[in-house]
């Protein structure tokens, strides 16, 4: 099997680095990383280094470069870019796929998949996420810096045991991977989190601890919590009813100075994927005539710092 990693940054990295790890020596399974820049060039000439708890793993992929030529057809491809890049992608990758190429995708938001079905309507596409706190620190280095690194995939309310060799090669890599029939409720339940986290700690432009020990703050997240959910449940999505007490749970064992990967963009001025985890939920909420007043102020700032 060729597994092709897209965007080997905290997500693609950590687990495309361990599957790089575990398979460098088998001719049965290939690993190849789509990356750029200075990241890439490092991991070309020294692997790709992961830190862990500690600990710290080389993986050399049997490929890495920037042109998706160099791989060829390949048998999987594992979306890991930031959402806003993925129908760019998609298109540069379409040479790269045969009659039965299955796609993953690993993206922030619930519209990724979405898009992807769309572009590629003869393909097998896998919807999917990840619970990970990681990112890259620095050219060829991944920091996994939290105490989980979990993948789920699957689809809902189908047949998945054609996936079950898929499962075995992440976890014969020591991935925490999970193979289920009701993936929309899991990638839900991550996308109320990150994408009320995310809005707010970009708004206010503070640190998560600092938001959860304001009370005013505080409140406007868990306003987020369940304007969000109050779409989801719209759209049919099966959510737990004490999501939002268990949100706050998992957000207050947090490091108090955790920041989220829309808030750094955000401070360092780059493209982010606040239409991906703000900006969707407005829309979809107009649609369903879900009403998301806390969503459209936040965003309403938060775009115009987009175009300053």
């Amino acid at each position: 099997m060729k597994i092709l990693i897209v965007g080997i940054g905290g997500v693609g990295g950590f687990f495309g680095g361990k599957l790089a790890h575990k398979y460098q020596d088998n001719t049965d399974v290939e690993i190849f990383f789509l990356a750029r820049g200075a990241h890439l060039n490092q991991i070309q000439k020294n692997g790709l280094r992961i830190k862990h708890l500690g600990e710290e793993l080389i993986c050399h992929p049997d490929k890495a470069s920037d042109n998706p030529k160099d791989f060829g057809k390949v048998d999987l491809i594992i979306y890991c870019t930031k959402a806003y890049g993925v129908e760019a992608v998609a298109e540069q990758l379409v040479p790269n796929m045969h009659a039965g190429t299955r796609v993953l995708t690993l993206l922030n938001g619930v519209d990724s998949y979405e898009k992807l079905v769309d572009k590629y309507p003869d393909h097998n596409v896998i919807n999917g996420c990840v619970y990970i706190l990681s990112r890259i620190e620095s050219p060829g280095v991944i920091e996994n810096f939290g105490q989980k690194h979990q993948l789920f995939f699957g689809y809902d309310h189908s047949n998945i045991s054609t996936l079950k060799p898929l499962e075995e090669i992440f976890q014969n890599a020591g991935i925490t991977a999970k193979l289920t029939d009701s993936i929309s409720e899991i990638t839900w339940a991550k996308f109320i989190f990150i994408s009320a986290v995310a809005t707010s700690t970009s708004y206010y432009d503070i640190a998560l601890g600092e938001i959860l020990a304001d009370q005013d703050k505080r409140a406007v997240l868990v306003q987020l919590i369940r304007e969000v959910k109050e779409v989801g449940l719209k759209k049919e999505i099966i959510i737990a009813e004490d999501i939002e007490k268990d949100i706050l749970n998992k957000l207050e064992k947090l490091p108090f100075e955790t920041t989220s990967s829309m808030q750094r963009d955000f401070r360092q001025q780059k493209q982010t994927e606040v239409q991906s985890l703000t900006e969707y939920v407005i829309l979809e909420g107009e649609k369903l005539n879900i009403a998301t007043p806390t969503y459209k102020e936040l965003y309403k700032s938060l775009i115009t710092r987009t175009k300053e």
